[in-house]
């Protein structure tokens, strides 16, 4: 995709997101919206700051447990300020939210002159482990969720095939895990073989996975304590995360929501993360899923949009440290590439990642594709 299209994308994203919130704010009321907030007070926006702000310390902290084990001497005010830098690209251009990962490698590294592959290796594990507490937590609250009558039977039953098929991929990820099986990249290469289109693209997708399987791998033989320490650092956060609308509607509805009803949050928030990428930030894609997730517990639309609009708030500011700390060491042209589609892209991450010669996929014992 030319650098115009790229652009064009992201101002169409950004114009889509201001459109969005635009309707939404006629809807519910702007002045609704600004009085929630004022009824969080201090206090209670204090406490949620400083839940957002932990969230990512303990992010950080799992990230730069992985650095030590593998090796690679860099101070914990690095690791946090590389996080920070990957944090605001992640954050402000709809890009899967992978797009900043490329970055947080480039500053860890010195831009890739020093101990690189490791570096991505590290961010591969880290990644990993923080998608799969995440999913953790919303496999147990699917579960949970299935078993209450707070979801009519029809979603209750898409609940629990969900969850189901949740346990069974987390079985073949962790029997994957330790008995050193590349599962997911002999799925698709064996798609490969079999299906009469898409060869060339199951290739590419299967030696990429392979790189990623083997490096997880390695992690969790070589630094398994180090990976089971990120894995409960994250969890921690996950949990904090949890609890994140129940500080919030505590303070400005004065309402206690029950086990079930954080629960239902958290599962179809995670559903809701998955279409952030459209717009920068989640610009209006996420003020409408909250008003349709809050609306199932009998929460007002101002009080959905409130919350988004308060969770956005530390994102901002973690997001301008960032933007800071790259526009400091001379780097703003990264964030103008990830738009413009200029010389770092996000797949550079695996490939960094194919340098190690332990990695490489040819030295797979599964099938040669």
């Amino acid at each position: 995709m030319s650098k115009f299209k790229r652009s064009l994308k992201f101002i169409l994203s950004g114009a889509l997101g201001l459109l969005i919130v635009g309707g939404i704010l006629y809807y519910v009321g702007l002045g609704k919206i600004l009085q929630k907030i004022a009824m969080l007070g201090p206090w209670g926006f204090l406490l949620f700051f400083l839940n957002a702000l932990l969230i990512f310390l303990l992010w950080t902290s799992g990230w730069y447990v992985l650095l030590r084990a593998y090796g690679l001497r860099r101070s914990w005010g690095k690791a946090l300020r590389a996080m920070l830098g990957g944090y605001a690209i992640n954050f402000l251009t709809p890009t899967l939210n992978l797009g900043g990962e490329p970055v947080k490698a480039y500053l860890a590294s010195e831009g890739f002159s020093s101990s690189g592959a490791e570096v991505v290796a590290t961010i591969v594990v880290e990644r990993f482990i923080n998608a799969s507490s995440i999913l953790l937590w919303a496999l147990g609250s699917g579960i949970y969720l299935s078993l209450t009558p707070l979801i009519p039977p029809s979603l209750r039953w898409g609940l629990i095939i969900w969850a189901g098929g949740g346990m069974l991929l987390a079985i073949a990820v962790v029997l994957g895990l330790l008995k050193r099986a590349t599962l997911v990249s002999r799925f698709a290469f064996w798609l490969q073989r079999w299906l009469p289109w898409g060869k060339e693209l199951l290739k590419r997708v299967g030696t990429e996975i392979l790189k990623v399987e083997r490096e997880l791998h390695r992690a969790f033989s070589e630094h398994r304590r180090a990976a089971l320490t990120t894995l409960l650092l994250d969890l921690t956060a996950a949990t904090l995360s949890y609890l994140s609308p129940l500080i919030f509607l505590f303070f400005t509805d004065h309402q206690v929501l029950s086990l079930g009803e954080l629960s239902l949050v958290f599962s179809l928030g995670m559903f809701l993360a998955m279409f952030l990428w459209v717009t920068p930030a989640g610009l209006g894609v996420a003020e409408g899923g909250m008003i349709g997730i809050f609306g199932l517990l009998g929460i007002s639309g101002a009080s959905a949009v409130a919350y988004s609009f308060t969770i956005k708030l530390p994102s901002l500011l973690l997001a301008g440290v960032g933007i800071a700390y790259i526009a400091q060491h001379g780097l703003a042209r990264l964030l103008k590439d990830k738009v413009e589609g200029g010389p770092l892209k996000d797949e550079d991450t695996l490939d960094h990642l194919g340098a190690n010669p332990q990695l490489s996929p040819a030295d797979d014992n599964g099938p040669n594709p």
